[in-house]
């Protein structure tokens, strides 16, 4: 007869068995490391579409992943919790606002109000779960990115988790705005692996997305944290 142990560790050997090879959603390099399938990050991408395109009324440059970072004042996994309204501002010249480095200079109105100085900003109120590198920011805080990059930058929902490099807004932004990119953003999904938000044109971009796109996430925090300064 087989002792109720003997049942217990073949059930228990068998479900280990089946969580290590019965998840077609994950491969193995040959250094033992673990990243998505290509199938799985195929199913994924209809629920974390990749953010492409340039309005035509923008002027943007291509920004390399560690370029953001240094412009940044933080990097961090944040959840999202709610999309708000939209709000206006009153432009200023500060090169330090949100529509300044990281997201490129209108070249005509587009949804901006330019004759009335003002601006308009999507705003999403996230949790910050985790500060990766940087400065200490609040528990809750608003990611910001100007309206006139709709269809560009990404469209965040409720639940959606993010590793993102984070500016504070400065101006006449409301409290605790921090602006944010395609650029330096990736979805966390399935737990414990990343997809870029944005696929990139550049021989830097493409090295690094090599490194990190569809990796474990504690792979790309490395990544950040041994970034030169």
């Amino acid at each position: 007869m087989i002792h109720l142990w003997q049942r217990m560790l073949a059930v228990g050997w068998i479900m280990m068995f089946l969580s290590a090879c019965g998840n077609p959603g994950i491969s193995y390099t040959a250094s033992g490391s673990a990243e998505l399938s290509p199938a799985r990050i195929q199913d994924l991408r209809t629920v974390y579409p990749l953010a492409q395109g340039i309005p035509e009324l923008i002027e943007m440059r291509e920004l390399t992943f560690q370029e953001v970072v240094e412009l940044s004042d933080s990097v961090i996994i944040a959840e999202v919790i709610q999309r708000l309204p939209d709000y206006r501002i009153n432009l200023t010249s500060n090169p330090g606002t949100p529509e300044g480095a990281l997201t490129g200079k209108p070249r005509q109105s587009g949804n901006q109000d330019t004759s009335a100085g003002q601006a308009s900003f999507a705003d999403y109120q996230v949790k910050v779960n985790t500060i990766i590198t940087g400065k200490s920011i609040p528990t809750t805080i608003h990611l910001i990115t100007n309206t006139q990059l709709t269809g560009v930058e990404p469209d965040l929902m409720p639940g959606m988790k993010l590793l993102v490099a984070v500016q504070q807004a400065k101006g006449n932004h409301p409290e605790d705005r921090y602006s944010f990119t395609r650029y330096a953003a990736y979805y966390i999904v399935d737990e414990r692996f990343v997809l870029e938000v944005y696929e990139g044109q550049s021989e830097q971009r493409q090295q690094f997305s090599a490194l990190t796109n569809g990796k474990t996430l504690e792979n790309l925090m490395d990544h950040i944290r041994n970034m030169n300064p």
